[in-house]
């Protein structure tokens, strides 16, 4: 920013003061010296603002949001509605064993527990109990995994691997959105599926009430999980809608606020392509998708913190902008109707420039 900076402040300061000086002392002339040092407060913002938004993203860094722009900050403060992704930020990143259900014999907590152990590459009890990493999850969900405990090889997946691979009907009835159902298989065989859940952040509802307060006038909650229930954990936090249908429909409910005239921030773990045009993509720093900015640490608290600092610096560059107006019109009227010396309307440009 100060390479950009620095030669229009030389230009704007140095020369001319400089040549001005030369002409007041061989000509004594104070309305040459005026002439020459003309200046326009709107000078004064081409100067500041790219000043105070560089400024905002250190600001906001402070306060746990990373920014790639400028654009960054005008975008968080003036967004309206506000889209959720429910697993990765409003909850822990840690899944844990909830239900053992046996198909044909009995499971033994403790074979399920050291076998997922396993998959997951943990092998101390310790790290057992802080629960299953979010993405090696997924993983299982979505590929499935093969696990030799010789002499059995058994194979652990999600419903659609285990009907596509063994054509077997997982028991998904009573799935919600923080729940997750993993079938385990030995030789074509299901011997039971295993129950895994994760647990809401802390104070989450309000959280989202203080965002409301902060200016999001809608949030919405978009599922990561389509084929499961909202879950009565999610519909007590207070949201405007939760979309848990389809992609399409959560793309709808962005573009519809678009159309409507908000402007959108989502935040997500891999949502990205739901966006809509104007929009501010926000994600976790462990996130695999690409986004505008990253938040570190608790994503809704630095949210928060970082939409504090956005809103405060956009309202005192309006304020800033309406009052350089202001001062403009008013010293162009007092120039052109001779009210003062030239001088002295000089110095006020000057004046009204550098504050």
């Amino acid at each position: 920013g100060q390479s950009r900076i620095t030669p229009e402040l030389d230009r704007l300061t140095a020369l001319p003061v400089t040549a001005a000086g030369l002409v007041l002392a061989i000509t004594r002339d104070a309305g040459r010296t005026a002439a020459m040092l003309q200046a326009d407060p709107q000078h004064g913002l081409l100067l500041s603002h790219p000043v105070a938004r560089e400024a905002a993203l250190y600001a906001l860094a402070r306060q746990g949001m990373l920014g790639n722009g400028l654009e960054t900050v005008e975008r968080l403060a003036t967004a309206t509605a506000l889209a959720i992704e429910d697993t990765g930020i409003l909850t822990a990143r840690d899944w844990h064993l909830d239900e053992i259900r046996p198909s044909a014999r009995q499971l033994a907590r403790s074979d399920v527990v050291r076998w997922l152990a396993r998959l997951a590459g943990v092998e101390t009890v310790d790290a057992q109990s802080a629960g299953f990493r979010d993405r090696q999850v997924a993983e299982w969900l979505e590929h499935g995994a093969v696990l030799s405990d010789p002499p059995r090889i058994l194979h652990v997946a999600g419903a659609e691997p285990m009907r596509r691979t063994w054509g077997i009907e997982l028991q998904q009835a009573d799935r919600g959105s923080l729940e997750r159902v993993l079938g385990i298989v030995e030789a074509g065989q299901l011997l039971g599926s295993v129950k895994l859940r994760v647990r809401l952040r802390p104070a989450v509802a309000e959280q989202l009430g203080e965002l409301r307060q902060l200016g999001f006038r809608r949030i919405a909650i978009l599922t990561e999980d389509l084929e499961e229930r909202a879950g009565r954990e999610l519909e007590a936090l207070g949201a405007d809608v939760i979309v848990s249908t389809s992609r399409e429909a959560q793309g709808r409910w962005l573009e519809q606020a678009v159309e409507n005239g908000e402007r959108v921030v989502l935040l997500h773990t891999g949502l990205r392509d739901l966006l809509p045009p104007g929009g501010l993509s926000l994600c976790p720093a462990e996130s695999e998708a690409g986004a505008h900015g990253v938040l570190i640490g608790e994503p809704l608290h630095s949210l928060i913190a970082a939409r504090v600092v956005a809103s405060t610096l956009y309202g005192k560059l309006r304020r800033q902008f309406g009052a350089t107006m202001a001062a403009n019109a008013a010293l162009m009227i007092v120039s052109g109707l001779r009210l003062i010396p030239p001088i002295a309307t000089t110095t006020l440009h000057h004046t009204a420039t550098l504050l």
